[in-house]
């Protein structure tokens, strides 16, 4: 894929929107437990954490209407995506306190929310009308298909005699800079 302006890069930031969010969220109840010491249901509670963050964020992307508006919170988004991952790449290869764990997650699915939804809708308004069934077919098949590589990537990564955690979540955290990097082509 080539991140050209307009429907590529919407299409590649879907992609890697997604594979950041799924490659962190399969390790995050682990390294909460392995790591961490919390029990599995305290360290699931993480991930409702990160629900309730990204349904916020997405309330709060609903409410931008101006499109000057909608580029920066898209452009927000990505970034508290990336801020998020980097807390928690932190916290896990620098031994911090495990709630920042939480906090950098919900940090992360906040910005998950600003920007994720704001995808379809360019899709669609980038789209010819009868191009947008297969544009979003697209949009869908570079979810998976970033989302399967990445988790890939991060399974491949993760042995378990070895601190895997900081590795595991450099991918996720790399992803997230690529998008942030590559946001601005989202909008030509």
């Amino acid at each position: 894929l080539r991140a050209q302006p307009g429907l590529p890069a919407v299409v590649l930031l879907r992609g890697l929107l997604a594979a950041a969010y799924a490659s962190a969220e399969a390790f995050i109840p682990l390294v909460l437990n392995h790591r961490f010491e919390w029990s599995l249901g305290a360290a699931g509670l993480a991930l409702s954490v990160g629900a309730g963050a990204w349904s916020l964020g997405s309330a709060m992307q609903a409410r931008a209407h101006q499109p000057a508006r909608r580029r920066l919170v898209f452009q927000l988004g990505l970034g508290l995506c990336a801020a998020g991952l980097l807390l928690v790449w932190l916290t896990v290869s620098r031994s911090f306190a495990a709630p920042l764990v939480v906090l950098g997650w919900g940090v992360a699915l906040t910005g998950v929310g600003l920007s994720f939804p704001m995808l379809s809708v360019l899709t669609l308004q980038l789209s010819a009308p009868e191009e947008q069934g297969a544009n979003s077919s697209a949009l869908q098949l570079s979810d998976a298909l970033f989302s399967s590589a990445a988790l890939a990537l991060a399974g491949l990564l993760y042995l378990p005699e070895t601190e895997p955690f900081a590795a595991v979540l450099a991918v996720s955290l790399a992803v997230a800079l690529l998008a942030l990097a590559l946001g601005p082509r989202a909008y030509r």
